[in-house]
């Protein structure tokens, strides 16, 4: 808007001055209209409506930023109104400069280097380069005559020399990344752009890299640009290269182009050398660029996984429309995939009970991603139970926990398989069909498996959720409190259905030998177990003197790296023939 009241202002707004003469003009009142309103936005020099808080806040925010966009607007208009009194900038700006160079021996070096950094800053700065040239510095070239003349700059050279694959000799560039860049946006961007680059047409890589306003190319971007057209002009005035007095297309492909233009294949194998140089001065660019965006990576990655695991929004976060909403959509999709695929793991974590004997193990969820690594499982059960997988999910836990059941019990080991399961898989009435289905698959008891409810979310009081329980304990399946003593975890349903096992919140047990309060926490939990006959689990035992101090709190069952860390399914045969 403030540019078209730039152009009334100018007496200029005509079909022609929206085109690309005006891109420059454009780019300045973008700039100055962002930074002006910015200020005064920040200054509040201009807030003159008070508006009440609860404000509907699309009529608050469109009230508050009323009078500053007029101000801006109207600023623009006068600055407009004050330059169209001013004489218009004169097409012919370089020629003083052109005519001084060209008195000069290297005259042929400098002109092409000036044209060659001008298009390269303008291009830098988001601006077309060849338009900015074709505008206000076409006096820089011989337009009388197709061959080279060492008097002016070469329009031949500069398409077929300089640009290889576009302003910034991107060719060069896409190849360094195709080296150096295995992975991620970088190479992305230059598989889109190879082709369309084949064809010196840059625009995918310009701003979808991008080069434009990027410090991290700001060097090689200008620089061997002007590189190469020094030493393109050197074997010219050196007689290596020979331009014939013709005009090709600007798109014509590299290493062609070089062929036709000068009638031999020294210009082929010119382009050539130039593209191998270029690549080779690109890559320590290309790798401290990916170095820089695999630490951000990092750090949102981080960040990210963060807000999935936490969520302490309780809002979906794969629908937020930021980052940390892509990301987690992103994971999503490839959680679906690697569980579709199989790619998932469980890994067995033994629980021995007072006298050191193991009584079971718990099946933990192991999702070991293709580039950031082993992902904490509270990560994957978030991501499926805000986007309805968590059946899916839990069902192929389920499934895996009871063959590896089996096929201990088929080698003499009859270990108890803690499996959990989240609340909201007893919304599905079809979870104790699946169990029953399960179990008699694997010929596997009912006792064989111990469910362990999770706190990841309310277990919700419904009659679907009651039927569900209901129909576990009459099948005569063991049913686990979680973190107990945190979170959601109820006494409601140890009065309502038989809970066979308490697990103790593990933030509880950790600080047990510092923390009197946690202490008499665990004791107060142990004696309500000792009264209704249920085991209570103490989790994240790492210390003799920490499951002594548990032992005499009331704790019959303990499991930690005191005793081992999760194991693999081999790992565990291993661990279970040495206890």
């Amino acid at each position: 808007m403030n540019f078209i009241l730039f152009l009334e202002g100018t007496g200029s707004l005509t079909y022609d001055a929206m085109g690309q003469s005006s891109v420059l003009p454009a780019i300045i009142i973008g700039i100055v209209t962002t930074e002006v309103l910015f200020t005064v936005i920040k200054s509040r020099s201009l807030d003159w409506f008070d508006m009440p808080y609860d404000t509907d806040l699309t009529v608050y925010n469109s009230i508050k930023m009323s009078v500053p966009i007029i101000f801006t607007g109207l600023l623009i208009l006068v600055i407009s109104i004050l330059l169209s009194k001013t004489p218009p900038l004169d097409e012919h700006l370089f020629l003083p400069v052109i005519n001084l160079l060209q008195d000069s021996e290297y005259s042929a070096l400098v002109l092409n280097s000036l044209v060659t950094l001008i298009n390269q800053i303008f291009w830098y700065l988001g601006v077309h380069g060849g338009y900015i040239l074709d505008t206000y510095a076409r006096d820089f070239f011989d337009l009388t005559q197709l061959a080279y003349n060492e008097n002016f700059a070469s329009r031949p050279l500069l398409n077929n020399f300089v640009l290889l694959g576009g302003a910034g000799a991107t060719m060069s560039l896409l190849i360094a990344i195709a080296l150096v860049v295995k992975e991620g946006q970088q190479r992305k961007i230059a598989q889109i752009s190879i082709l369309p680059s084949i064809f010196n047409i840059n625009e995918p890589v310009l701003y979808g890299l991008p080069l434009v306003l990027n410090p991290s190319y700001l060097i090689p971007f200008i620089g061997i640009p002007v590189l190469f057209s020094v030493i393109t002009v050197l074997s010219v005035q050196l007689g290596f290269l020979v331009f014939l007095p013709i005009s090709i297309p600007w798109t014509t492909p590299p290493i062609i182009s070089g062929w036709i233009i000068t009638g031999s294949w020294h210009g082929a194998l010119f382009q050539f050398t130039e593209i191998v140089i270029g690549t080779l001065l690109y890559i320590p660019f290309v790798k401290k660029a990916e170095k820089k965006r695999l630490q951000l990576q990092k750090v949102s990655f981080a960040k990210a996984a963060k807000v999935i695991q936490t969520n302490e929004q309780k809002i979906t976060v794969s629908v937020r429309q930021d980052h940390i909403g892509l990301i987690a959509r992103g994971l999503l999709t490839e959680l679906k995939s690697d569980l579709e695929n199989d790619k998932l793991s469980l890994a067995y974590q033994p629980k021995h009970n007072i006298k050191g004997q193991i009584v079971g193990v718990e099946a933990l969820l192991r999702w070991k991603h293709e580039r950031h690594g082993n992902l904490p499982p509270l990560l994957a059960v978030n991501l499926a139970e805000e986007n309805n997988e968590i059946n899916r999910l839990g069902a192929w836990v389920i499934e895996n926990a009871c063959a590896c059941t089996a096929r201990w019990k088929t080698l003499g080991y009859n270990i108890n398989m803690a499996i959990n399961i989240s609340p909201l898989q007893l919304l599905d009435k079809e979870l104790p069909t699946l169990i029953s289905n399960t179990l008699q698959k694997y010929s596997l008891a009912p006792q064989d498996i111990e469910l362990e409810i999770t706190e990841s979310h309310t277990i919700y009081d419904t009659p679907t959720v009651n039927e569900t329980l209901s129909k576990l304990s009459n099948m005569g399946i063991r049913l686990a409190m979680d973190d107990f003593g945190m979170g959601h975890s109820s006494l409601l349903y140890m009065r309502r259905f038989k809970v066979h096992t308490l697990k103790i919140d593990g933030s509880l047990t950790v600080d047990v030998l510092v923390n009197e309060a946690n202490s008499n926490i665990i004791h107060t939990i142990a004696e309500l177990g000792r009264s209704q006959q249920i085991d209570i689990v103490a989790e994240y035992v790492e210390t003799i003197e920490q499951r002594e101090r548990l032992v005499d709190l009331g704790c019959t069952i303990f499991q930690g790296y005191y005793h081992s860390k999760a194991l693999s399914e081999k790992d565990c045969i291993d661990y279970f023939n040495k206890h």
